[in-house]
């Protein structure tokens, strides 16, 4: 395209767009123009004249556009050119008809790249307040239930329970939850990184409420139900059993009997010497009879379950001992003393009013007089 053609495009092009072009000074002292608009916005530079004057086209400031014909078969200097110079923001094909460029044009401008990006940080700032407002109101919601509820204790037939939680950063998190029966008691430790994944095992729970036993039928049809439901939905991935951790126990009240099914690294420490080690069983029904576990309960016997948090937070030690001996010699200590003895070694190095991760210590004491059915 001769140099009047070019001047003869970019008119059109410049009366799409609203504005003038002039010879850039560039172009002149090459005796080949090149365009500049009178707010600066678009510059516009032939091929030959790029060819002609490389090191000056390399000490712009800003961004141009490439006039070329797109009907000639183009030499390899001119491929070159395309990849490698960094000021070029788009070739400009003259034999096409002008309109097809004024939508590029358009949106790759100056003024519209400072609308949009004024647009988009307007845009990150407003979601930075949400974040910051919402994290204020979970921390707020957490601090406040750990006021409200320091220490739950639940007394049954021959059974003593205590249990205490302590809020974490993290998304998703812990609950733990107790439903009475008849001569039952049902005890539920869940750990999820969803919170989806939580309201759905709370749901499950909550229909448990309606029972006065819970037979073993019951407990694998409410362990089946719920890894069939959060299958369905994509939250059971069963290459990341740490996604989702379970804990059901029945307690027998009247033959001291202490059942469940354990998903995790749910952890279990006796003054009898009763033992659950962690494991990583996903929640499935092919693992179901591999997480089942059952024992009796003795006497005046004392139990400690650890949420998988309690580790994560310690690492597995507490004042320089593994936590497993840390617990086993405060059991005798009595349940408040060792409750409270656990949360101030999680907290005692934490800056934050939070742990790093929940965690939910639950303590079970069985009466020295009970009456056991035999």
């Amino acid at each position: 395209m001769e140099e009047g053609d070019r001047a003869a495009y970019i008119e059109k092009i410049a009366e799409e767009l609203g504005t003038v072009f002039q010879k850039h000074e560039l172009g002149e002292a090459l005796e080949d123009p090149g365009f500049l608009s009178d707010r600066g916005q678009w510059l516009f530079l032939s091929w030959p004249l790029c060819q002609e004057s490389q090191k000056l086209i390399n000490d712009l400031k800003i961004g141009f556009y490439l006039l070329y014909d797109g009907s000639q078969e183009h030499e390899p200097e001119f491929l070159r050119f395309l990849e490698s110079d960094r000021n070029l923001i788009s070739p400009i094909d003259t034999t096409r008809d002008h309109r097809f460029h004024i939508p590029l044009l358009r949106n790759a401008s100056p003024s519209s790249q400072d609308e949009n990006r004024k647009e988009l940080l307007g845009v990150g700032e407003n979601l930075n307040k949400m974040i910051e407002f919402s994290m204020a109101e979970l921390q707020r919601v957490k601090r406040l239930h750990e006021q409200v509820v320091p220490m739950k204790n639940d007394n049954f037939k021959g059974v003593k329970i205590l249990s205490k939680f302590a809020a974490g950063e993290g998304a998703g998190g812990e609950f733990f939850d107790i439903v009475k029966g008849e001569q039952e008691v049902l005890l539920l430790l869940t750990n999820t990184t969803s919170y989806v994944a939580s309201s759905i095992i709370l749901s499950h729970f909550e229909k448990l409420r309606a029972y006065s036993e819970f037979g073993e039928k019951r407990l694998t049809d409410f362990i089946l139900g719920l890894s069939g439901e959060l299958k369905d939905l994509g939250l059971l991935d069963m290459n990341d059993t740490e996604a989702l951790q379970l804990l059901v126990v029945k307690i027998d009240l009247n033959k001291m009997k202490f059942k469940g099914f354990q998903f995790g690294k749910t952890e279990l420490i006796s003054s009898k010497g009763h033992v659950l080690g962690t494991n990583d069983f996903p929640l499935n029904k092919e693992f179901l009879s591999q997480s089942e576990f059952g024992f009796d309960l003795e006497r005046g016997e004392r139990l400690v379950i650890s949420s998988p948090g309690v580790r994560k937070n310690c690492g597995g030690f507490m004042d320089e001992k593994k936590y497993e001996d840390f617990v086993r010699e405060r059991l005798p200590l009595g349940a408040r003393d060792l409750l409270n003895e656990v949360y101030f070694q999680l907290k005692k190095k934490r800056d934050s009013d939070f742990l790093k991760f929940d965690a939910s210590v639950i303590y079970i004491e069985v009466d020295k007089n009970v009456i056991v059915e035999v």
